[in-house]
């Protein structure tokens, strides 16, 4: 839980270079009260429960000063969701200081993957109002270290896919750069250590399939050079001389029949619908992967 205080006025002039602040954390309670102390505080807040959310926020969001992430999370925790994220800053507007609020009792592999990620705040639960408002004050401080205070150990949630399926193939064809990375991590994050091809159009996907059959196509329905449909055309031809029948799935911003219809016309397995929710990837993945070990 996340504590709520109501001390002394603090002094909001040293948040003066905090105007927009992320909340990540999947309990909904805790995302109240710390947009409650944010508030307080004259920061403005945006908040999500899951790292997938937190993605699009700021693909589709000017920046934000700093981003409170819960360690504990489903699907994806709070390292990875940082390192997704620190890869699309990446590539947009560099560094963005963090803050993981965490459960779990402190350790050096904890310690060395927040270092690792560049995560120098490390905030133990229930946030204490003085303890989060220090930490604010202090994003720019380099100096300041995390602060060893006491924690409950939390229960991880188990997010794989039913099987390990080490070295599973999967092709990604997806033009978007942005969708291509949360499609990536979603992936990756149901299936570790899965190898993921990727192609930017429909005849990259055919060239990546002439290389190297994957298990398993996630193929956008539209794309430049040559779209989703024509490439499973293509493949689908190709499998009449191997006599094999790789699954392919549609990403398409729309569910409608006709578009269904179409892809289903095109020798299309299933589809998932844009932005992709990793619930539904999963329920893909098991259905189609289920028999490999």
């Amino acid at each position: 839980m996340t504590a709520v205080e109501d001390g002394e006025k603090l002094d909001t002039t040293r948040l003066a270079q905090v105007k927009r602040c992320l909340v990540i954390d999947d309990n909904a309670s805790n995302r109240l009260i710390l947009e409650h102390m944010l508030q307080q505080w004259q920061v403005e807040c945006d908040s999500c429960e899951n790292g997938f959310d937190a993605l699009k926020r700021i693909i589709d969001s000017a920046p934000y000063d700093a981003i409170i992430c819960d360690y504990h999370m489903p699907y994806m925790d709070g390292l990875e969701t940082m390192r997704m994220i620190r890869e699309t800053l990446i590539l947009r507007d560099g560094y963005t200081p963090v803050i993981l609020l965490h459960s779990s009792s402190e350790n050096a592999e904890l310690h060395e993957k927040c270092a690792n990620l560049g995560i120098r705040f490390r905030l133990s639960k229930p946030v204490k109002r003085d303890d989060l408002f220090a930490y604010l004050s202090n994003l720019q401080h380099p100096e300041t270290a995390a602060p060893s205070l006491p924690m409950e150990v939390a229960r991880e949630t188990e997010t794989q896919t039913n099987a390990p399926r080490p070295g599973v193939r999967i092709l990604i064809a997806e033009d978007v750069a942005m969708n291509m990375l949360l499609i990536k991590t979603i992936v990756g994050t149901l299936i570790p250590g899965a190898v993921i091809v990727e192609a930017i159009n429909g005849a990259d996907a055919v060239d990546q399939y002439k290389r190297g059959v994957p298990d398993l196509v996630l193929m956008d329905v539209q794309m430049p050079e040559m779209d989703g449909l024509a490439a499973t055309s293509v493949i689908r031809e190709l499998e009449t001389v191997t006599g094999r029948h790789i699954p392919i799935i549609a990403l398409t911003a729309g569910a409608l029949k006709g578009e269904r219809d179409k892809c289903f016309a095109a020798g299309m397995d299933d589809f998932l619908t844009k932005p992709v929710a990793p619930e539904k990837t999963k329920a893909v993945l098991d259905k189609y992967l289920s028999g490999m070990q």
